[in-house]
């Protein structure tokens, strides 16, 4: 969660905008790691080009929120390591801002998952969510394979929501893909739990 003092830091990471030029390097990165990149982007799996990702990363400030998570150095003269993005996707394309509702995407490099990273990050920006932007539904899914994720995403207090079979051929077999959602009196209640 964010401090009420500054609402871009969790315990241990800084959020800050994304910026389409420096951040080429982390979106490349994230993308050439294949399993990362299959839980995130349902296309045919390709080499990745960096055309492509600078395509894909254009369309993030129009998102209702993207930001890139980064890891603190030890003296505020050196930059913070970039780790991650996280983002809020109104799906509606802002057509219909009376539903409050959003679609919530991360992606990790490899060498910081099983940190702790993604769970914070999560948490940070249903915060930002709930708390900053006054959304009543966050959702996001996920695909068959990644158990770990749907783990994840159960422990934070998301609740399954749908199941649609068959949904992505990947690794030479169809899978499902799982849709989760969190309402904003759920992440409250979750949230007072936390605090006792």
């Amino acid at each position: 969660m964010s401090s009420s003092s500054d609402p871009f830091r969790s315990s241990r990471l800084i959020y800050r905008a994304i910026n389409l030029k420096e951040d080429v390097p982390l979106f490349v990165a994230m993308s050439a790691d294949p399993d990362a990149e299959m839980a995130v982007n349902p296309n045919v799996p390709k080499p990745p080009r960096r055309e492509d990702t600078e395509k894909f990363m254009a369309k993030m400030p129009d998102c209702m929120l993207t930001v890139i998570f980064c890891i603190p150095q030890a003296t505020d003269a050196l930059a913070p390591i970039p780790i991650g993005m996280l983002n809020l996707i109104d799906r509606n394309g802002g057509m219909m801002p009376h539903l409050r509702r959003a679609m919530l995407g991360l992606n990790i490099l490899k060498q910081y998952q099983n940190q702790g990273y993604g769970t914070e990050a999560i948490e940070w920006g249903l915060h930002w969510g709930f708390h900053r932007a006054n959304l009543h539904k966050i959702h996001l899914g996920y695909f068959g394979w990644n158990e770990g994720a749907g783990r994840l995403y159960k422990k934070l207090g998301f609740i399954e929501e749908a199941r649609f079979r068959d949904h992505l051929w990947h690794d030479g077999r169809w899978w499902e893909c799982i849709e989760m959602g969190m309402l904003e009196d759920e992440w409250r209640e979750s949230r007072m739990g936390k605090k006792q």
